[in-house]
């Protein structure tokens, strides 16, 4: 008889309420952005998974250490490992609308720097002619 696999949270645990809550803290999503991008990621399986049956992701010991999550370092807890994602997808979303705004404001500068230039040569017709 196989031993039992490890514990693993269900995909269902439960969230944090106000009245569940002990402290919030706030959390700055591009320190945990950073700590994403050093995180490794590989293909594992658990020692009773059956042949061919693989996983992909953190090792539990490198999570702990990078996030000092969950309360040991033998499982990744989904509720921490949700809220890394949603704070690393928020700090994305920064990331690129701060990136939009400065290309936007580029692409504004290029088009004023093309018109006065034109002007000035008195060719016309914009970018590329």
């Amino acid at each position: 008889m196989s031993s039992p696999r490890p514990r693993s949270p269900q995909p269902r645990e439960p969230g944090a309420t106000e009245q569940s809550e002990d402290v919030r803290l706030p959390v700055n999503g591009f320190d945990i952005l950073d700590k994403v991008l050093t995180l490794p990621v590989t293909t594992w399986h658990y020692k009773t998974d059956p042949p061919g049956v693989c996983h992909l992701g953190p090792m539990a010991q490198d999570w702990k250490a990078a996030f000092n999550l969950g309360d040991d370092d033998t499982m990744i807890w989904c509720v921490d490992a949700n809220g890394v994602t949603i704070v690393s997808i928020q700090a994305l979303h920064r990331l690129i609308t701060d990136l939009q705004t400065a290309n936007a404001r580029l692409q504004s500068q290029l088009a004023d720097l093309t018109t006065r230039l034109d002007s000035i040569t008195g060719r016309g017709g914009g970018v590329g002619r």
